[in-house]
């Protein structure tokens, strides 16, 4: 399973997101999708240790946390 954490401060961002991803997971079986949705950055590093993810897909613009410089708070917590 794929677990993917999705950080945008637009839902209708998120929610194209998800629907792409849940497409992806219909034409390929066998890479099923789960979902883990963010509309703060720090909503998903209060969350970071308890959600395994795969793959973070990360708005570069949002109000007080740029996606840049999320990224770099995720390794830093990861580490």
């Amino acid at each position: 399973m794929l677990h993917i954490g999705i950080c945008d401060d637009n839902q209708k961002d998120i929610s194209r997101v998800q629907e792409l991803a849940g497409r992806f997971s219909e034409q390929h079986p066998e890479m099923p999708v789960q979902i883990q949705a963010y509309s703060s950055p720090y909503d998903l590093l209060d969350d970071i240790e308890k959600q395994v993810v795969d793959l973070y897909l990360l708005d570069v613009v949002m109000p007080h946390m740029t996606g840049v410089t999320l990224v770099r708070r995720i390794r830093e917590q990861r580490a």
